[in-house]
């Protein structure tokens, strides 16, 4: 009798295909194991989860009190009020002048929270990074000092001053937000060689 070992050798390929497919079909038929794994992937990922909203509190109050120049106080005199333009000599004058708005430390603090949770969601939901964390770098307070300062040199003290301040925040976001998603998109990241690390470590740490 004449055997043909090719069908023993599908037949047996396809009893060692059934055999290592059986633990994931009793898996499969056992209720609720995919919701308990869901759960434990959830609960291990709950430590860290805590742990970066327990920093992001933290620096918030910081973050939040340093946006405004300090000199621009929600408390002040009215006699009190400098003039906002600058110097005969051409340079900016010490800011000091009232706050338009009641609670400018936790204005600060709701802006801070508020663009780190957007930042979040997305690097969450769109960051090919598995543990992407969004935070603000400590390296824009001067930068928003800048433009706290120009703005009051042209618009004085008042509302419209801080929405100026308010339009240059959101416009210098998102074109930061642009020139880094086209560094990554084209592949660019290499381009920083081209600046002095002095200048990389003074701008981003």
């Amino acid at each position: 009798m004449m055997v043909d070992p090719k069908v023993d050798l599908i037949v047996e390929s396809e009893n060692t295909d059934q055999s290592n497919s059986m633990p994931a079909l009793i898996g499969e038929s056992i209720p609720g194991k995919g919701v308990l794994s869901s759960w434990y992937r959830v609960a291990n990922q709950v430590p860290a989860v805590a742990l970066v909203a327990l920093f992001h509190l933290m620096v918030g109050i910081p973050f939040g009190v340093s946006y405004f120049p300090v000199g621009w106080r929600s408390s002040f005199g009215s006699d009190e009020i400098p003039d906002a333009g600058g110097s005969d000599n051409g340079e900016d004058e010490l800011v000091e002048g009232p706050f338009p708005l009641p609670g400018k430390e936790s204005l600060g603090i709701r802006m801070f929270l508020f663009s780190t949770i957007i930042g979040q969601l997305v690097f969450t939901f769109a960051s090919n990074f598995d543990s992407a964390v969004g935070l603000q770098m400590v390296e824009n307070v001067p930068f928003c000092h800048s433009l706290a300062s120009i703005v009051i040199k042209n618009q004085g003290y008042g509302l419209e001053a801080l929405s100026t301040l308010f339009f240059l925040f959101a416009f210098a976001s998102v074109v930061v937000g642009l020139v880094f998603y086209l560094l990554g998109k084209f592949e660019l990241g290499r381009i920083i060689y081209f600046f002095p690390s002095h200048v990389l470590v003074g701008c981003i740490g």
